[in-house]
């Protein structure tokens, strides 16, 4: 017949037993009163999360037209108004050049023609490349504008997760919450006790007796 093994328990100590049950309803009660204010702001949330617009219209007209201007479409087409400024500055030009040669008495004189039409040429093309170089000028600050845009969509995208990632966590909230500061009242509050096998219980016993033998404790 073999002898019986020691047997070990776990727990927290009968002393710290009353105080530990009271510190887990106190939690539990605080973690339950705070349940209704976690669903209004997952509620909330969860709204806002549904209505929210990853493609704002504003963003994207605005995106469309710096991708116009970096294309080169407006160079391509050139300013509608331009041939307008050209047509008055022509005339103005016109007007200067007659007047200056009728009162020379060189009306319709090859040196009046040569220099009028110099001039027509040299206005024309300073207005256009004033233009051309204005247009320019736009593409070159489309290309700043781009990367802005690039990253207000990225900040949609950014918005939109963290309301998505929120809206998951937070009904979370009050069961992490209770589960934590649960293991925390009763997984530090744990002892562990030995009890002696009856093999251990024999042999200290003999041991006594035979330590009383010696002392002369049973003479």
């Amino acid at each position: 017949m073999g002898i019986s093994s020691s047997k070990t328990t776990t727990g927290p100590s009968k002393k710290a037993l009353p105080y530990l049950q009271q510190a887990s309803s106190a939690l539990t009660s605080a973690v339950n009163g705070n349940a209704g204010n976690v669903a209004d702001v997952t509620s909330g949330l969860k709204h806002a999360f549904d209505s929210y617009q990853i493609d704002n219209p504003t963003l994207d007209a605005a995106n469309t037209y710096t991708q116009d201007v970096l294309g080169g479409k407006y160079l391509d087409a050139g300013n509608p108004y331009l041939n307008g400024v050209i047509d008055t500055t022509n005339n103005d030009i016109q007007d200067r050049i007659n007047a200056l040669f009728s009162q020379a008495g060189q009306t319709g004189s090859s040196r009046q023609i040569g220099e009028l039409g110099k001039q027509l040429a040299a206005a024309e093309n300073n207005l256009r490349y004033t233009d051309y170089n204005a247009e320019r000028d736009r593409m070159d600050a489309a290309v700043g504008n781009a990367a802005g845009l690039s990253s207000a969509r990225n900040n949609n995208l950014q918005t939109y997760a963290g309301l998505g990632e929120d809206v998951a966590q937070i009904p979370l909230i009050n069961a992490t919450t209770l589960a934590s500061g649960l293991g925390g009242l009763w997984g530090n509050s744990t002892t562990t006790k030995s009890s002696p096998s009856l093999g251990q219980m024999l042999l200290n016993a003999g041991a006594n007796v035979a330590s009383g033998w010696a002392s002369g404790g049973f003479g």
